[in-house]
């Protein structure tokens, strides 16, 4: 898979989140399949919705920058993080150290590094 290019939405999207600074980083872990809702890798540039607890209904969107095109599931990267909603978005995850990754269920826990 990571020799599969990009779609070239995310090729903007990462060109885009280089040229900025991130909210912070952290070590992501992807569940893997049948652990959590995705069912595929994870381009770079992805964006989800991030939940300080698994059963929170609160959440904030994010786009995630990582060095790889791509994430297989089950994997471990350090992500930049880019909240949409800008720093008080983004700061009560920071606050938390430990957030979830959210899409149609939890995809992925992140740690603060």
């Amino acid at each position: 898979m990571k020799s599969i290019p990009l779609p070239e939405v995310f090729v903007q999207r990462t060109r885009d989140l280089q040229a900025r600074e991130p909210h912070f980083k952290a070590r992501v872990r992807f569940l893997p399949a049948g652990e959590g809702a995705r069912k595929g890798p994870v381009p770079n540039g992805f964006g989800c919705p991030c939940k300080i607890s698994k059963g929170s209904i609160k959440a904030n969107d994010a786009r995630l920058l990582f060095e790889e095109d791509w994430v297989e599931l089950g994997e471990e990267v350090v992500a930049g993080f880019f909240f949409v909603f800008g720093d008080d978005a983004a700061r009560p995850f920071q606050d938390a150290g430990r957030f979830f990754l959210w899409e149609a269920g939890i995809i992925g826990e992140a740690s603060i590094l």
